[in-house]
């Protein structure tokens, strides 16, 4: 069962944003959030304008300096999916082009997402001592 956001944890997080420390300050380190706080509502769509909001956000930039570099980005992700290129961008994930076919609207890419769990070993953790 997803648990709702309470309008104090809300509060809370939208006071960490300082618009006062001015753009180039760094902005408000990420909590971790559980899954279950961070989970959308089913079919829930991020439009543009709504990440660039949470970029300015986060950053503490103008929204017009987030918009140049939010496309930037998007159309360098694009055109790196559109040549085949695999993605490997922590925390998003790695991603890769599954197949690609033709429609009336235009190329489509299926792409697989393939992101990291909590709890699984990485390969700087050793599995055992050096001693064992």
């Amino acid at each position: 069962m997803a648990k709702k956001r309470s309008a104090q944890a809300k509060a809370d997080m939208d006071a960490q944003i300082d618009p006062a420390a001015g753009p180039g300050a760094p902005g408000p380190e990420p909590e971790a959030e559980d899954a279950a706080e961070c989970a959308a509502a089913p079919g829930a769509v991020l439009k543009k304008k709504d990440l660039l909001d949470r970029v300015a956000a986060r950053s503490g930039v103008k929204k017009s300096e987030a918009r140049d570099i939010v496309e930037a980005v998007l159309a360098e992700l694009g055109a790196a999916l559109a040549r085949g290129e695999g993605l490997n961008l922590p925390p998003l994930g790695k991603a890769k082009v599954n197949r690609t076919r033709d429609s009336a609207q235009g190329e489509v890419l299926i792409v697989k997402l393939r992101r990291g769990g909590e709890g699984k070993e990485t390969a700087q953790t050793p599995l055992a001592d050096d001693a064992e």
